[in-house]
This record gives structure tokens, sequence and C-alpha cells, in this order.
């Protein structure tokens, strides 16, 4: 009998620390996939950062633009 319940509680603990090792892994990759998201959340904000800055850039060469002409045409109307 005392054989019996020394193998069950053998098995049980097997069965535990392989939980708990699943568990820690589990963790472990979450944690890596997070960090892989942080980083391509990174770089998602520097190329929006880019794109900022050359909308920004055609604003300001088509207001130029505008403005040049508008200029024009108030010089030709006159």
């Amino acid at each position: 009998m005392e054989t019996i319940l020394t193998v069950v509680v053998i098995i049980l603990a097997v069965i535990v620390m392989a939980m708990l090792i699943w568990l820690i892994s589990s963790i472990f990759a979450n944690r890596r996939e997070i960090a892989g998201q942080s980083a391509g959340i990174g770089l998602l904000q520097q190329q929006l950062e880019a794109l900022k800055a050359a909308q920004d850039g055609t604003k300001e060469t088509l207001h130029k633009s505008l403005q040049s002409s508008q200029e024009t045409l108030s010089r030709n109307l006159q």
C-alpha cells in the first residue's frame, strides 16, 4: 500500500513540475512576443514620423507654389 501511495505522489510531483515548466516557458514566450511587438510599434512610429515630415514638406511646397501663382495672377490682372 505504501508503495502505491509513493508512486502516486511521485507521479503527481512529476505532473506538477511539468506544468510549472510549461507555464514558465509560456510566460517567457509571451514576453519575447511582447518585446517583438514593441520593436514593431517603435518602427511604425518612426515610419509615421517620416511620413508626417514628407507630408509637411509637400504642404509647404504646395503653399509656396500657390502663393507664387496668386502673386503672378495678381500682377497680371493689374
